[in-house]
């Protein structure tokens, strides 16, 4: 993962129940430009406004990661068909998750979705930021795994405003993404495609022999940091409850057939990965610090 010296400021205005940002984005300028401050309403500005921290914007995108990497354990443990990358699948199926968890789960308040709006968006800003980062003329770029940050941005954006337009319709404006750029039907159609295919391939009735082998859960490790700023993250993880709700949510949801491992920790590389052979989702603290200096 790319770092970035340009500043990345941010905070949110609160009115109805989702995150709208307010702030400016410094020299993200790939091939949109996020500028102009939104210009706030009467009614927008009786509402609480919120300033996100670096905390926030670590962790936020921690999720995001967690999720793709997750992604890919199911794929590799339910051995999933996938037609096409496998890494925008799981793009994917982050975005279809966390969207479905706000919608699925009433026990969560006007707060806690907010919280996960903040992801969803600061995901979008690291997106930006990375492809701001990338070089265009490295050829090897086009032939990676993975798409170009700029594609995923707005992969990101479509299944956002396919899923929820009256919620997130807005965030265009935020981003300053017109209509002759993204084509607004054309991501309902992408968005409800594939929230379904996801659901079907993680409810679709299988041999429910493992139901039969006993609990094969989730474990969170997340280890002693060496350093000061490893220590940090540590300390946030730990106090982090997003990441108890998703340990509980993934075990109950998507039923696996053998345990699954999410680790914390530092790799000497700012990465996040599946480890097929230990069964693992690693999240470096490498990769935290990048993201912290991208804030």
């Amino acid at each position: 993962m790319a770092t970035t010296s340009n500043a990345f400021i941010k905070s949110y205005i609160r009115p109805a129940g989702h995150g709208r940002f307010k702030g400016r984005f410094k020299g993200l300028l790939f091939s949109v430009v996020i500028s102009a401050l939104l210009t706030l309403t009467p009614a927008f500005a009786q509402d609480q406004e919120r300033q996100l921290d670096e905390r926030d914007w670590v962790l936020g995108n921690v999720l995001t990661f967690m999720l793709h990497e997750v992604g890919h354990g199911l794929v590799a443990l339910w051995a999933l068909p996938v037609l096409g990358r496998e890494e925008d699948a799981v793009d994917s199926f982050a975005v279809t998750y966390l969207l479905d968890t706000i919608a699925q789960d009433k026990s969560l308040g006007p707060e806690k979705i907010e919280q996960l709006d903040d992801a969803l968006f600061v995901a979008a800003g690291a997106w930006l930021a990375f492809a701001e980062e990338s070089d265009v003329e490295d050829v090897s770029l086009y032939a990676d795994e993975h798409s170009l940050d700029m594609q995923r941005f707005f992969a990101h954006m479509c299944l956002l405003v396919g899923r929820e337009p009256d919620v997130y319709g807005s965030w265009l404006d935020d981003f300053q993404i017109d209509a002759d750029t993204l084509d607004v039907e054309r991501c309902e159609e992408t968005a409800l495609l594939q929230a379904e295919d996801w659901r079907y391939l993680l409810e679709v009735e299988r041999d429910e022999s493992w139901k039969d082998q006993g609990r094969r859960g989730l474990t969170v490790v997340i280890e002693r940091g060496k350093t000061k700023a490893h220590r940090r993250f540590e300390g946030w993880l730990k106090d982090w409850p997003w990441l108890g709700y998703f340990e509980q949510r993934l075990e109950s949801d998507l039923k696996l057939p053998e345990p699954l491992t999410l680790r914390f920790g530092a790799c000497d590389e700012a990465n996040a990965y599946y480890d097929h052979e230990a069964r693992e989702v690693v999240i470096c603290y490498e990769l935290m610090a990048d993201l912290e200096a991208l804030f």
